[in-house]
């Protein structure tokens, strides 16, 4: 099997798949991204911003042809981004698998008006398998107020897993990357929201400390929201909009560590709660998953004992959804409920909850 996967709008993901076999794409609970963010753009916004709209979709291809052409045709797309053939293009990630089923995946981040080309280049001559369209819940839910969106060109992860393990050499390197991408559009007139908890805590409060008289991290720092935050600022300034369309009941809602601890208040809740015959419960207790501790296998047993009573609350709750706005923590919850109706009800991110009130 090979796959090029490709996620086109601003991000594109091709998958090359060898054989007749298709796999099916799993889309993200939640993205990990950073968004930018203009407060004063109109939604209606014509010419380049309609064009930066486009970002808040992905497309994922699955292209099946033979195993020997696999390693060629990701050379071939790769070379296309890396020269600008289908317009400004950066390459996020490449990876192939040998084996019975080879696959192959390339993801690039390219401007809207390439994704079509750069599909069509992955795909000469082979058979499509499979394409979908997924929309991000937080630029969907930005334009919906009026905030021009768009992604940061050149950026790696914020170092959060690193500094948990004290790898300061990493942190250094991710730094010296992200903050000067991130103060450039900073400069140029944008906000920095980043739906990750831990993402935001790593850039409002970790990185000033380790570096306490670098000004770009302090210019980063005051200009990076968390995007609930964010949406309530627009709020007590009159300029949230609140049609919403869909009542959503009972929400059992887990605030997040890292979002606590940045002590901005429960702006999640207080912005669900605006919607109208909506109840949410939160839960202000660690899931368990503690970052890095929660994906090693010794301490699995450790992990979930810390997070059972947030289970069982969730567990006990009759909520119509669970959520938190730690796509980790959220999962981790999940591993530890019992199945309702013969299956394990799966978490809803706040951000698509906001997204399904608005009815969009």
């Amino acid at each position: 099997m090979n796959a090029l996967r490709t996620c086109a709008a601003l991000v594109a993901v091709v998958c090359l798949l060898a054989a007749c076999e298709k796999r099916a794409a799993e889309s993200a609970y939640a993205g990990n991204g950073r968004a930018l963010a203009k407060p004063d753009a109109a939604a209606s916004a014509a010419g380049g911003q309609r064009q930066r709209a486009m970002l808040a979709y992905e497309h994922i291809v699955e292209i099946h042809l033979p195993a020997d052409r696999i390693v060629p045709r990701l050379q071939a797309a790769r070379a296309a981004c890396d020269t600008g053939k289908f317009g400004e293009c950066v390459v996020l990630n490449v990876g192939e698998q040998g084996g019975d089923f080879p696959s192959g995946t390339l993801t690039v981040r390219i401007e809207p008006r390439g994704v079509e080309p750069m599909i069509a280049l992955a795909g000469e001559g082979a058979e499509l398998g499979s394409r979908s369209t997924h929309a991000e819940d937080l630029a969907v839910v930005l334009r919906h107020n009026g905030i021009e969106v768009t992604l940061a060109k050149r950026e790696k992860c914020c170092g959060m897993p690193k500094f948990e393990l004290g790898d300061l050499e990493s942190i250094d390197r991710s730094m010296r990357i992200n903050v000067p991408e991130l103060a450039r559009w900073i400069d140029e007139g944008w906000d920095i929201v980043a739906p990750i908890p831990s993402c935001v805590l790593m850039f409002k409060q970790e990185l000033p400390l380790l570096y306490p008289e670098d000004a770009l991290v302090a210019k980063v720092r005051d200009a990076m929201f968390d995007p609930f935050e964010y949406l309530m600022l627009r709020h007590r300034a009159g300029r949230l909009r609140t049609d919403f369309k869909r009542e959503l009941g009972k929400i059992s809602y887990h605030v997040a560590c890292h979002l606590r601890v940045q002590t901005p208040g429960l702006k999640t809740r207080d912005l669900l709660q605006l919607i109208p015959h909506t109840q949410v419960e939160p839960i202000e207790r660690c899931s368990g998953h503690d970052g890095t501790y929660g994906v090693k296998s010794e301490y699995r047993e450790i992990s979930m004992k810390i997070g059972r009573p947030v289970m069982n609350r969730v567990q006990n709750s009759s909520a119509d959804f669970y959520a938190s706005d730690c796509p980790m923590a959220a999962r981790q919850i999940e591993s530890g409920l019992e199945p309702a109706g013969g299956r394990v009800p799966e978490p809803t991110h706040p951000l698509k909850l906001l997204r399904m009130a608005y009815g969009l």
